[in-house]
């Protein structure tokens, strides 16, 4: 299984939103798990889960049977996990042991997914701590989220080291590096734009994710934009990306 962890040291890029479209576009062409690794506990809110849901990755009384039964329960059309919603006490005991097990999240993907899956993707936190470093972990492919502005940009050589460590392990694909919410009517976000493919050079995919009213719709719906507007420019962009993730995968 290839495991794809969209990465973003900065907050309200819209990675759990390109999780879920990615993930609903490689379903099409094969076995796709969507895990969230974010406290935040949204992803699973564009595939008909309840809101405040509180089982879920983060914890260990839910396993795979009980999954399987909310997943059916909810008719989701994706198998996903979500984080779950545990009381602080517990979610601090997890995190411990997450913190001192680097294969923790191997694991509970195994327990909580047993059958074959081609794709995971891993919807992260926008701080550096122990869910961003379990899903890097494991990651074979990340994606890097960077919004056309210039406080976004500024986090390039974080995201550098960060990637730069994970293409150490063995099964690494590469990286992908694209931008979020770009307006070709504002100069920045061209000037943004350009330095990006300068920046990232072949790992950069240059594509037009624009926020635009197709993806506030999609998402006051709770689904995705590529099933609310397949035509829209948004989804015609992440249908590039979900290309480029199988090319890096096969």
């Amino acid at each position: 299984m290839h495991q794809i962890a969209i990465l973003s040291p900065k907050g309200g890029t819209g990675r759990t939103t390109i999780t879920a479209n990615l993930g609903r576009l490689l379903a099409e062409r094969s076995r796709v798990l969507l895990v969230d690794c974010d406290p935040q506990n949204a992803l699973g809110l564009l595939f008909g889960m309840t809101v405040g849901e509180p089982a879920g990755l983060s914890t260990p009384e839910l396993q795979h049977q009980a999954l399987a039964a909310t997943l059916r329960s909810i008719k989701a059309d994706v198998p996903f996990i979500p984080f779950g919603h545990p009381p602080l006490a517990s979610l601090a005991a997890v995190e411990t042991q997450a913190r001192l097990d680097a294969t923790w999240l191997e694991k509970r993907l195994k327990e909580l997914a047993p059958q074959g899956f081609d794709h995971a993707v891993l919807d992260t936190t926008a701080a550096r701590g122990v869910w961003q470093s379990q899903a890097l972990g494991l990651a074979t492919v990340i994606i890097v989220v960077l919004e056309a502005c210039a406080l976004s940009y500024a986090t390039l050589p974080e995201v550098d080291a960060l990637v730069a460590e994970a293409a150490k392990r063995p099964g690494f694909k590469g990286v992908i590096y694209v931008l979020n919410r770009v307006d070709g009517r504002r100069a920045l976000s061209r000037d943004v734009r350009s330095a990006m493919s300068q920046a990232a050079g072949a790992d950069y995919l240059d594509i037009a994710l624009v926020d635009d009213e197709h993806v506030r719709e999609a998402s006051a719906l709770r689904t995705t934009c590529v099933q609310h507007a397949p035509h829209s420019q948004f989804s015609a962009a992440m249908r590039m990306l979900a290309a480029r993730v199988l090319e890096l995968t096969r």
